[in-house]
């Protein structure tokens, strides 16, 4: 299990590995590039496991909507 953060000007970039402990010959990694543009915010994720890039972009847009309301 490996978590990475770079941060460059109005970017981040977000690079992990999860392997799972069932079943070794599962790893999968993540990418997540968040940057500002103009005040608005332009999200990519990329993994080799679909459902794990979803919940991924689905947790990042919770949190931004939550702090949105505050």
């Amino acid at each position: 299990k490996a978590l990475c953060l770079c941060y460059v000007e109005d970017k981040f970039y977000l690079c992990g590995r999860y392997i799972d402990n069932s079943n070794p010959l599962e790893t999968y990694f993540v990418f997540v590039g968040i940057e500002i543009i103009k005040k608005k915010l332009k999200i990519i994720c990329k993994s080799n496991n679909h459902t794990l890039s979803s919940a991924i972009l689905f947790l990042i847009i919770l949190i931004l909507k939550k702090n949105e309301n505050k």
